[in-house]
């Protein structure tokens, strides 16, 4: 459980599927988006980046792995870009407690 992991659970949020408007308008509610390196977002990490929800991602060897840094780079975003595993923890904590970034 997130509680296990030191996470007040009324943290994080599960939803139904919704129109493409409100699942825009959700991505305002996150301090950060952690995008998953195996895989990343494609088309949702967009839709959380139009929101203006900052996401951290971690290319890796794969396509499907490097989408997200080049919608960030393309952006101009660079520095959401992490080179490694403990830059993309530095990076997801730095944007996660700043909200002026």
């Amino acid at each position: 459980t997130v509680a296990a992991a030191g996470v007040d659970a009324s943290r994080v949020v599960f939803s139904a599927v919704a129109p493409k408007e409100e699942h825009v308008r959700r991505g305002k509610l996150a301090d950060v988006c952690l995008d998953t390196p195996l895989c990343n977002g494609h088309t949702t990490g967009m839709d959380v980046l139009w929101a203006g929800t900052p996401m951290v991602t971690l290319p890796e060897e794969t396509l499907a792995s490097r989408v997200a840094a080049s919608q960030l780079t393309a952006l101009g975003f660079p520095q959401l870009v992490a080179k490694t595993a403990r830059d993309y923890e530095d990076i997801a904590c730095e944007y996660g407690l700043d909200h002026e970034k």
